[in-house]
This record gives C-alpha cells, sequence and structure tokens, in this order.
C-alpha cells in the first residue's frame, strides 16, 4: 500500500481518479494510492456529499484486486478498511473508537471519518476494488448543517502530519488486508469488527421505511447485513433500508 502514490492539489474524488485510471489500458499497481489535498466533488455512502477544506484533513483512495474474494464476500473489504482506520486512531491513543455500520468511524458519539468501497464486478469475479478515504484531521471549524463530526484536532487539541498519518494507515490497511487473504482469519476479522460496531447491544432508535423504531443490534450477517434485534423478532437489513437516527 502507497509504494505508488500520485498526490494533487486538487481533484474532483480520489474515487473517480482511481476509477478513471482502472479504465485506462495498463493496471496501476495493486496499492497505488491516490491523495488529493482538496476534493471538489468528494462522496461518501449513499451519495453524500464529503466536504473539506483544502490541505487539512487526509483525503485518500486505495487500489485492490481482491482475487482471494468472491462478490459474495466483498464486504470484507469494509471490514479490513475500517479496522484499518481503527488500528490508526488506536495508535494515536484516541478512546472510545467504534465502527457505526456499515463503516463510518466514531469517536463517541462523533463521526471522524467515513469509508466508500467500490466494486468492479464481473461475472463472479472482482475485478478491482477502490477503497476511498476521508479522515477528518487538522479541522478545527465545521458546517453547522453537519450533525455530529470532529476531527482528531479536535480530540488531541494539536495537529498532526497529512503524510504521517498516510504512511500509518497504508501500513494498517496492508496488513488487514493481508490477513483477509488467509481463509482462517475470515472469522477472527469478522468478530473485531463486530464487537467494536458503534452501539453494540444497546437499544438505538433507527429509520426504518421513514418511521422511527427502535432496535437492538445483535451483530452482521455472513454478507455484512446488520442484525436487529426488534420487539419479539430479529431482523436483517442492508444498509440502504435503514440509517440511524442521531
Amino acid at each position: 500500500m502507497g509504494k505508488v502514490l500520485l498526490r494533487y492539489k486538487s481533484l474532483n474524488s480520489t474515487n473517480l481518479e482511481a476509477q478513471k485510471l482502472l479504465s485506462q489500458g495498463k493496471k496501476p499497481l495493486e496499492g497505488t494510492t491516490i491523495m488529493a489535498d482538496l476534493q471538489t466533488d468528494g462522496k461518501g455512502q449513499r451519495g453524500n456529499a464529503w466536504a473539506s477544506p483544502i490541505g487539512q484533513n487526509l483525503l485518500s483512495s486505495y487500489i485492490l484486486y481482491p482475487k482471494h474474494l468472491l462478490p459474495k464476500q466483498q464486504f470484507i473489504l469494509n471490514i479490513v478498511s475500517s479496522l484499518a482506520v481503527y488500528d490508526l486512531l488506536q495508535e494515536l491513543e484516541i478512546e472510545k473508537v467504534s465502527i457505526k455500520w456499515p463503516n463510518d468511524i466514531y469517536i463517541g458519539n462523533k463521526k471522524v471519518a467515513g469509508i466508500l468501497t467500490q466494486s468492479n464486478i464481473s461475472s463472479q469475479k472482482i475485478l478491482s476494488t477502490v477503497i476511498g478515504i476521508g479522515l477528518n484531521v487538522n479541522q478545527k471549524t465545521f458546517d453547522p448543517a453537519l450533525p455530529n463530526p470532529t476531527s482528531i484536532f479536535l480530540e488531541k487539541s494539536t495537529e498532526t502530519s497529512l503524510e504521517y498519518l498516510l504512511d500509518r494507515l497504508c501500513f494498517f490497511l496492508e496488513k488487514r488486508y493481508l490477513q483477509s487473504k488467509s481463509a482462517s482469519s475470515i472469522a477472527p476479522l469478522r468478530k473485531r469488527y463486530t464487537d467494536l460496531l458503534f452501539r453494540l447491544g444497546q437499544v438505538a432508535t433507527f429509520i426504518i421505511d421513514g418511521q422511527h423504531q427502535a432496535g437492538i443490534i445483535q451483530g452482521i450477517d455472513i454478507n455484512g447485513k446488520l442484525i436487529l434485534e426488534m420487539e419479539e423478532h430479529t431482523r436483517i437489513f442492508d444498509f440502504q433500508e435503514l440509517r440511524f437516527a442521531l
């Protein structure tokens, strides 16, 4: 990860740039990393915009060729990337870090990072995957319209080098990705992810079919869907079928 680093002052989106590279004749080396000081059209989950002041946050994407995974296993890449960001924040000695399903990273009740994983699938193969990570690093103020943002600076009261964080994030991504190549490591990866889920085992309110409903997160199924205990029965949801009512 990061052996090939392409850094830009400004891009519409690091994920879009990665997809552009993949569409060209010669495939980029696996682990190729794209970093931008500014994104003009950054996207998060559900098509939400990801805005960031220039040069303050870590905006990066990573190109992978996960031939060891079947399309039905692609959620493992969400697990890999989420755990890598968690590992990085643990190294920085930041407390109360959790993973808000499917792949936002929280500190307490505030969002510090978002991850967008996009795979190109043909037949029964994952041809390529782009993992985009937006990590709030040195940003001190946020748009009041954002519900619950935070940054590493706001948590530690000190600025952190983006280059240092990129180097360490590449290390943790590579470590977790290599673990995913071992069949015996899949279950431990899934368990670690589940144990770190935001509000695991707690009563929480979700918006389902436009209505507020209570449920208790029990974990994820084999495809990464969320398992909720609701009243006297258990239901399973894809990430487009519900959202937290924060």
